[in-house]
């Protein structure tokens, strides 16, 4: 076994090994932030270092010089040839680039807070963190033509369980807003009957929230409670070939994405919806009712109306159909009025 590649772990990797760590479980609210921030760090390293097998080995504390840092989100772009296993893939894209960066900026704050490098050293590059650029909104709308298409093929699924399953989950998706690793935490014991609601008790930003459900999705989630079962546990569960339903099999998040993904390939829909699309439906087409984005940021849990505005999807077409809606007096109406009353005619040409 040739083991010239290999180098031996120093104190100093054993030290990074625990911040990295502590720094992925302060995500403790998010298993899907804590995947994607190890995620982020790992590829991070090992683009920017052929001599770093990990994270843990690779040497963050020299990011906090502001020139290296910019010049590290450079090579992130254009590829770099010290991209040990990653060298034949090239560059990133800019916004990946932008959320690499952005990852490894809080891991170097974090670093900071905790002693093992220098706050004046850091912040020139903290004057210098990297910037989201992004020329159109992340995402895309779901139409409601489209969230039936989906159903309907959720529902056309041979294995009626499964079936019953899954048009639940879209059900939830389109009609709560709700996130799907917020989905795959709820159980059997969160669901109200009247009014009806869902508890969920994890929600980004820590805390929980309970999540109104509309009548048109509440058959739906019957449907499924009714082959399911009313015993305490995961709600949405792993459901076999053959039917059964096994009780204690809690889907996961990446699974629910994993579903919807298999439901749109059936559908023709010539994109893949993400489970956060079922969200921008949910804002956009609240709004696109008339109700006030005060409320609609109230029903999708969001502590701020701003946050709501940014999952607005509605189009230039939407906002001139609600533009029609002005009732500006036209040049007919005004010669109506002038003809009713003679002296505002008078008036009226004296005045031009």
């Amino acid at each position: 076994m040739d083991n010239s590649g290999l180098r031996a772990v120093t104190d100093r990797d054993i030290e990074m090994a625990r911040h990295l760590d502590a720094f992925i479980n302060s995500y403790r609210n998010s298993p899907a932030s804590r995947r994607s921030v190890a995620s982020a760090l790992t590829s991070t390293a090992k683009r920017l270092s052929r001599n770093a097998d990990d994270a843990c080995t690779f040497p963050w504390e020299g990011l906090a010089n502001a020139e290296v840092f910019d010049a590290s989100r450079r090579n992130l772009e254009e590829g770099t040839e010290a991209a040990g296993a990653y060298a034949e893939r090239g560059g990133v894209s800019a916004a990946t680039a932008d959320r690499y960066m952005a990852v490894a900026m809080a891991f170097l704050v974090f670093l900071a807070r905790r002693g093992f490098i220098d706050w004046g050293k850091l912040e020139a590059t903290r004057l210098n963190k990297p910037r989201i650029r992004r020329t159109k909104p992340l995402g895309r709308r779901l139409l409601r033509s489209e969230v039936t298409e989906l159903l309907a093929a959720a529902h056309r699924q041979p294995n009626k369980p499964k079936a019953a399953r899954d048009c639940a989950m879209l059900a939830l998706l389109a009609g709560t807003g709700a996130r799907r690793s917020e989905l795959a935490n709820i159980s059997y014991e969160h669901l109200t009957d009247e009014p009806p609601s869902v508890y969920l008790p994890r929600v980004k930003g820590g805390g929980d929230r309970t999540a109104l459900i509309p009548r048109t999705a509440k058959p739906y989630l019957d449907q499924w409670v009714s082959i399911r079962g009313a015993s305490p546990g995961p709600l949405f569960n792993k459901v076999l070939k053959n039917g059964a339903v096994e009780a204690s099999h809690r889907l996961s998040d990446q699974t629910i994405w994993w579903h919807i993904r298999q439901l749109a390939e059936r559908t023709g829909l010539g994109w893949e919806p993400t489970p956060h699309d079922f969200r921008r439906f949910f804002v956009t087409d609240l709004l696109d009712s008339g109700i006030d984005v005060l409320a609609v940021a109230r029903l999708v849990g969001h502590r701020s109306p701003y946050s709501t505005q940014r999952y607005d999807r509605r189009g230039p077409e939407d906002l001139r159909h609600h533009l029609e809606r002005l009732d500006i007096p036209s040049p007919d109406d005004l010669e109506a009025l002038l003809d009713d009353d003679p002296t505002s005619r008078v008036n009226h040409d004296v005045n031009l």
